[in-house]
């Protein structure tokens, strides 16, 4: 389809818009930003940062940033591909950094790099990325723009734990790619903020 060829000027300029963004983001927020990692180091044990391997532009792996939500620690005996959460793992500032959408936070780190815009379909787990393929058709078109910290099939959809769910949020990012334009971007974000603020049922 003609909607999934992206031209050179179309990537530009939503990289342009991205690293101002970003820039100004990182320069208001850094205050905010110094109190929450003080805080999770105040809360639990462990390091401030998340780091977790992703796969971006053209499924290239890149180092995703978050600020850490969980106890530092890893049940080896369950390593699905669906399993994507760990509920009783969160810590008590965790749990209010992930209601206000604040962990997300260092990732205006990974789009001043080039890892990310600030719209664009949620980065997936690289490891999980091959298995997806195989079972979802498709599913590599994700991959012909960049991730985003937010996007369509984040605030349309919401979490995905199964291989139907992760197929329909799949559909959503499809959708917002063969769509996307200055004035969804603006949607999206407009939605997200809505839902940081007020919960899902704002949007």
């Amino acid at each position: 389809s003609r909607g999934f060829r992206k031209t050179p000027g179309q990537l530009a300029l939503r990289r342009v818009v991205s690293l101002i963004a970003a820039a100004v983001g990182l320069v208001v927020a850094a205050p905010l930003m110094a109190v929450i990692a003080l805080t999770i180091k105040l809360d639990s044990r462990g390091p401030v940062l998340f780091v977790h391997e992703r796969a971006g532009y053209r499924g290239h792996p890149f180092r995703l940033l978050k600020f850490r939500t969980m106890h530092d620690q890893i049940d080896a005996s369950d390593r699905s591909v669906w399993h994507r959460d760990d509920q009783h793992r969160i810590t008590r500032v965790g749990r209010w950094l992930r209601k206000l959408r604040l962990d997300e936070l260092p990732q205006l780190w990974n789009i001043l790099k080039g890892d990310m815009d600030l719209v664009g379909p949620r980065p997936e787990i690289a490891e999980n990325v091959k298995l997806m393929t195989e079972l979802i058709p498709y599913y590599g078109l994700r991959h012909v723009v960049r991730p985003g910290l937010t996007g369509w099939a984040q605030v349309r959809y919401g979490y995905s734990v199964s291989l139907e769910e992760v197929t329909e949020k799949m559909r959503h990012d499809l959708f917002y790619i063969k769509h996307m334009s200055f004035w969804l971007d603006l949607r999206i974000l407009v939605d997200t903020a809505k839902i940081a603020l007020f919960g899902r049922r704002a949007q």
